[in-house]
């Protein structure tokens, strides 16, 4: 799906549809979730997840196969093309299961539980995620990608399905078996570890070590590749000085100089697929950008570097020129792929390159990299090969007008490159993802006193705060259009109420004041116990068969850390000393698993330390 086929589905008049969507759709028609709009048109006769999927489940006493993914991922995009737009594999799922989809970024509370359960049963993980469901909602069996046919020693999802089908009907006990030993051993992972008399201090030691153990001395980042950002180790690392400090920024360097950062138009991709962070996986998302510029923000605090602080401008202006909309909140990524394939918006052949750069610019094209290890299907991804300083001596002009010459060149290429047609963007809003944004320009505005990001934060949260929040209707998770999704989760609320305290540091209007504590006196209604357990849904909202701890980071932080800072930082703001104990409640409920996995917990740390200053 391109942007205009989304943008022509959305605008389809839904009134005049049978309930199950016609003959040229399925019910996902319905959906306000671009991810599930992408299947509308499968002969897939997919529902969205509730009640009406699982009661079609026990009328027609067939198993549920939930595919769980989002709009800007690859891989679902090749399942979907070889897979679900097939009529075979409809036929054998419309028959023999009752097919879910499921948007991963609206409903994060089914992704992690399917996924907590899916590496249980396999070992690994990753979108497409594929489970097959019994009706108390126990998973059984799950996969990610496979193609429809059996290829290189992979088994072919076709044949999967048949085995699946004859394995619920004919041996069902066992299924009913297995379903409850997988929960029963998930329960392990909720009970809550006994808390000894480390310190804080030895659990961040401990959890230095972790990180250092797993640290590329080479070229940056953490482990060899895949190779994610993982802003929430740079943030931790950035807190200390010394070593820690050093690794942070030289992962901050070599991502910079990567083709993981899109050199030409700012924002950096979700992961590089090799150790050098050469080649990546282009989707863009908006939680990657606001992190990575809070992590530059306080690299350039801590080291005065210039180039983190340009590298932080950039990747904000990427947001406000390509995921901004039109009421000021901030869409929710874009998609890897385009009419040419994975990548091909990105990347340059020669040809493109050198015609694409002007007689006064050529010089440029000497910068770029030129190696086969810089090159995806001949095509170039651009990384500089040496320092714009460097590549003024080498070009004989002074550093100045190397500079003119590099900033108007990139100004030409994005010209170019916007003549492309451009990926998918996902529009909608994610509350959760606007709230790190909104911190993000907080910060950017703190060390560079442009008031521009302050502008943007609070024209950011003003939006928020309008479109999907109200004292009485509570919060929603998400927003696409005039039309609100899922109430929200406890990671939207925590999030939001932060960045509102942020703006509340430089802002003292009442109107984010007292949104601010609105926000986080239903937060600690609705999520959180006497004793600082933190719920991920509210008491009211679905339950699944085992409630998972909010407590490990992920790419963002985590759910429970998020609801700590929050609560002590707008409590602060706003003298609230319930708002201060409730926050300094989780951190001491949570200490047990900060002793026993403290570098899984790095977030909860920090909220632990914010907690201990204040004594």
């Amino acid at each position: 799906m391109n942007n205009r086929e989304l943008e022509e589905l959305l605008a389809i008049d839904r009134t005049v549809l049978p309930d199950n969507g016609g003959t040229e759709f399925n019910r996902l028609i319905f959906s306000r979730s671009p991810y599930l709009l992408q299947h509308a048109r499968n002969p897939v006769k997919w529902r969205e997840w509730g009640d009406d999927a699982l009661n079609e489940a026990k009328c027609r006493d067939l198993p549920l196969f939930i595919s769980i993914g989002y709009s800007t991922c690859h891989w679902c995009h090749v399942m979907a093309h070889e897979s679900f737009e097939d009529n075979e594999v409809a036929d054998l799922l419309n028959s023999s299961f009752i097919p879910v989809k499921v948007d991963r970024e609206e409903r994060p509370d089914l992704d992690d539980f399917y996924m907590t359960a899916a590496r249980a049963l396999t070992g690994g993980g990753g979108w497409p995620l594929n489970v097959f469901v019994d009706h108390e909602k126990r998973p059984f069996f799950s996969i990610t990608y496979l193609p429809k046919y059996p290829r290189f020693k992979t088994p072919g999802f076709i044949d999967l399905l048949k085995n699946i089908s004859t394995l619920w009907q004919k041996q069902r006990e066992l299924i009913r078996s297995n379903a409850e030993s997988l929960i029963a051993g998930l329960a392990t992972s909720t009970i809550m570890p006994a808390k000894s008399s480390i310190s804080l201090e030895n659990c961040r030691t401990s959890a230095f070590s972790h990180l250092e153990e797993i640290y590329d001395h080479a070229h940056g980042g953490f482990g060899m590749a895949v190779k994610f950002p993982m802003p929430t180790y740079l943030l931790f690392l950035l807190t200390s000085s010394g070593k820690a400090e050093q690794m942070a920024l030289h992962t901050l360097d070599k991502i910079i100089d990567g083709g993981i950062h899109d050199q030409i138009g700012g924002g950096f991709h979700r992961y590089a697929v090799d150790r050098k962070w050469i080649t990546p996986h282009f989707e863009k998302m908006l939680y990657d950008q606001a992190l990575l510029i809070t992590s530059l923000c306080q690299a350039y605090k801590t080291s005065g570097k210039s180039e983190y602080l340009k590298t932080a401008e950039k990747t904000a202006l990427f947001c406000i020129r390509e995921l901004q909309d039109t009421t000021g909140g901030f869409c929710a990524g874009i998609d890897a792929d385009s009419e040419g394939g994975e990548g091909f918006y990105y990347t340059w052949s020669e040809d493109e390159l050198n015609t694409g750069l002007s007689d006064v610019f050529l010089p440029l094209a000497d910068y770029w990299q030129r190696g086969d290890e810089y090159r995806l299907d001949d095509r170039l991804i651009l990384c500089p090969s040496m320092s714009l300083e460097k590549f003024a001596a080498k070009a004989g002009i002074s550093p100045e007008k190397c500079q003119s010459i590099y900033a108007q060149g990139c100004s030409q290429l994005l010209t170019l490159r916007s003549t492309r047609e451009a990926p998918l963007k996902d529009l909608k809003i994610v509350c959760a993802w606007n709230g790190l944004l909104i911190s993000a320009f907080v910060h950017l505005y703190e060390v560079s006193k442009e008031p521009l990001w302050l502008r943007h934060a609070t024209v950011c949260a003003t939006a928020i705060i309008e479109k999907m929040f109200t004292p009485y209707q509570a919060l929603k998770r998400t927003i696409l259009g005039d039309k609100a999704g899922v109430d929200a989760f406890v990671e939207d609320y925590a999030l939001l109420a932060t960045a509102l305290a942020d703006i509340c540091r430089h802002d003292k209007g009442s109107y984010y004041l007292e949104n601010l504590k609105l926000i986080l006196k239903i937060m600690m209604a609705e999520f959180i116990s006497v004793d600082g357990e933190v719920r991920f849904t509210t008491k009211s909202g679905e339950q699944l068969p085992l409630a998972l701890p909010t407590i490990q980071d992920n790419v963002t932080p985590s759910a429970a850390a998020s609801a700590a800072i929050a609560l002590m930082s707008g409590g602060l703001l706003s003298g609230d000393q319930d708002m201060i104990e409730c926050g300094e409640l989780i951190v001491q409920r949570y200490r047990g698993f900060i002793e026993k996995s403290p570098a899984a917990c790095l977030s909860m740390i920090l909220a632990a330390e914010m907690a201990e200053k204040r004594k």
